[in-house]
């Protein structure tokens, strides 16, 4: 594949878009007797997914797992982040094109909702999982979190990646601890002004070949995309968005079980995604010939990253 920029949209023919919608609802690739991480991996090549960018969005919001200490706090076991980013990686390790991972935080007390911050000052991206894992322990530790939580500029800085490289699969997955913002005067049954603009740039970054996939942590997560999945309009192109519970997964399934169950729940749209996307660059032409431009970018992260990594929030 070459490196064209270009913009997925709805100009396909209605044949594709019929055979889209056809795509397989129940998972059938999933099987039960799948027992290791491997396996799912192997299972996931099977199904077309052959290569992939990740890129990984760290929300640094001040939930607690319990009343002493920050789902973000380090120390000698890894915390869920961290165990999350293992299993993420070594199920796409072997699909991980040039093993480059674009990583991000964001909700801290410096970014907030306006910007994310790269995990390295020049932006580089992350060689390997373990790489992502001991940066993101370097900057966790002594990082100042905030309560204000949105989605928004971390799927839209994803988007524009995928937008310069839009004739390949990209994989975002966020790693948060709790609901959108949602303000006590927001009227039931409506949309709080930050879950909509979620929702609007989910359903934006359809247009283009980004996988998205929203991994909750913490005991507040439970409801954390309750009202808004059923409100991402679908059809503008493909089903790009997934959320799955890992809190959840981790408490009720046998232990043996766990990290496959998880794996299973997170990748289980990727075949039909990986078709989605693949139909749609052959059939549609390029209709923006230029990656997005923002009128925002990054910024380096907003601590200074040496010291000790053991710190306690």
């Amino acid at each position: 594949m070459g490196g064209n920029n270009c913009k997925l949209g709805c100009g396909g023919s209605s044949a594709v878009s019929d055979s889209i919608c056809k795509l397989d609802k129940k998972f059938s690739w999933i099987k039960k007797d799948y027992k290791t991480l491997d396996e799912v991996s192997e299972a996931l090549r099977a199904k077309g997914l052959k290569s992939v960018n990740p890129i990984l969005g760290f929300c640094f919001t001040q939930s607690k797992w319990t009343t002493e200490k920050s789902l973000h706090y380090i120390g000698n076991d890894p915390n869920d982040y961290e165990k999350v980013v293992s299993i993420i990686g070594r199920t796409l390790a072997a699909i991980c094109g040039d093993n480059y991972i674009h990583c991000f935080g964001f909700g801290d007390a410096t970014t907030l909702d306006t910007h994310v911050f790269s995990f390295y000052e020049d932006k580089k991206p992350c060689h390997g999982f373990e790489e992502v894992v001991e940066r993101y322990r370097q900057i966790a530790c002594q990082m100042r979190l905030a309560d204000l939580k949105s989605f928004v500029r971390i799927v839209e800085m994803a988007t524009r990646i995928a937008s310069e490289k839009c004739d390949q699969h990209h994989i975002l997955v966020m790693i948060a601890d709790g609901p959108v913002t949602r303000s006590s005067d927001t009227e039931h049954g409506k949309l709080s002004d930050e879950e909509q603009q979620t929702v609007t740039a989910i359903s934006k970054a359809s247009k283009y070949p980004l996988s998205i996939i929203l991994v909750g942590v913490g005991e507040k997560n439970a409801n954390m995309m309750k009202g808004l999945e059923s409100k991402i309009p679908h059809c503008t192109t493909f089903d790009n968005f997934q959320y799955v519970n890992y809190t959840d997964i981790m408490s009720r399934v046998p232990e043996g079980r766990r990290e496959v169950e998880f794996t299973l729940a997170a990748t289980k749209k990727l075949p039909n995604q990986v078709i989605a996307i693949e139909k749609l660059i052959a059939s549609t032409s390029f209709t923006n010939n230029k990656a997005i431009e923002m009128d925002w970018d990054s910024t380096a992260p907003p601590i200074p990253v040496s010291g000790t990594p053991n710190q306690p929030l």
